[in-house]
């Protein structure tokens, strides 16, 4: 693992931030170039308590030999398996992939999602989780660490 990868883990252990809630996300390309490095990186973030979720599944040359080799936690699916639904897309190939990630018991993080229909769908398949407009337009680090604060600051009403 890369000294610049080290630095990184030092500064968020010192800070105290919370790393279970940290995802590191590992791009195809990325998995393609050299997979045993790649599992060792992920042994790493595993060893200091991160997450790690392969992104833009569906979008290269995915090759899903590399799904059951890896010791990924969840699997981001591009936006590409759900834009056009459901007006021109039925989501058989999403809900193929959900299928195919949960038998390999990877969780499934779908990207793009805008309306209420499609985050229903995904929702039915079984996914964990969602990213997109639907949720939240992106937002700089500055604005998403005062939310934490903030969240961490308020007190549970339970």
């Amino acid at each position: 693992m890369g000294e610049r990868s080290k630095d990184l883990i030092k500064i968020i252990n010192d800070d105290g931030f919370p790393l279970n809630i940290i995802c590191f996300e590992i791009t195809e390309t990325v998995l393609s170039e050299n997979l045993d490095f790649t599992n060792r990186i992920i042994e790493t973030m595993h060893h200091n308590k991160f997450t790690v979720a392969i992104d833009d599944f569906g979008t290269g040359y995915s090759s899903l030999g590399y799904l059951k080799k890896l010791n990924a936690d969840k699997l981001k699916v591009d936006r590409l398996f759900i834009k056009d639904y459901p007006e021109s897309d039925d989501g058989s190939i999403l809900q193929a992939i959900v299928k195919l990630a949960h038998e390999l018991n990877i969780k499934v993080i779908v990207e793009g999602i805008e309306t209420e229909i499609q985050k229903a769908y995904i929702k039915e398949l079984g996914c964990e989780e969602y990213q997109g407009y639907f949720c939240s337009k992106p937002e700089c680090i500055q604005d998403i660490l005062a939310l934490i604060k903030e969240y961490n600051s308020t007190p549970s009403s339970g």
